[in-house]
């Protein structure tokens, strides 16, 4: 498959996870412009698909993935101040234990707190506003 026609693909697939959580409808056409924005200001990161070449028949990733990497938004998000973060380098005596723990997911119909551990399952479209 050509490089556009794995673009293209992936677009699509994109499109299609946020029209099963979205009311509204995107283009794949805005969502290459959100990637292309968010990739020129290195906000995410997409690792290439990968195959384990080993006795494998099929590559274990068939697209590329995209990670978030702006740890500065997080620390908005949080309220934290440059100040805040110099005076508090991770010393974890001082650090108050998290509030929980939660996994995001691109897809899903409702966020839930696993019984076994805990541990949140949100999927994206349930933090919106």
């Amino acid at each position: 498959m050509s490089q556009i026609a794995e673009w293209w693909s992936s677009l699509t697939a994109i499109r299609r996870d946020i029209a099963s959580n979205e009311a509204r409808s995107i283009s794949e056409d805005t969502i290459y412009s959100y990637l292309k924005a968010l990739r020129g200001i290195f906000a995410i990161e997409d690792a290439k698909a990968w195959s384990a070449e080993l006795r494998a028949k099929d590559a274990v990733r068939t697209s590329d993935t995209r990670y978030f990497t702006d740890p500065s938004i997080a620390a908005v998000a949080l309220g934290v101040t440059p100040r805040a973060l110099m005076n508090d380098l991770i010393d974890a005596k001082k650090m108050m234990p998290p509030a929980f723990k939660m996994v995001l997911t691109a897809t899903g119909e409702f966020a839930y707190r696993r019984p076994e551990d805990g541990i949140v399952v949100c999927p994206i479209s349930a933090l919106r506003p």
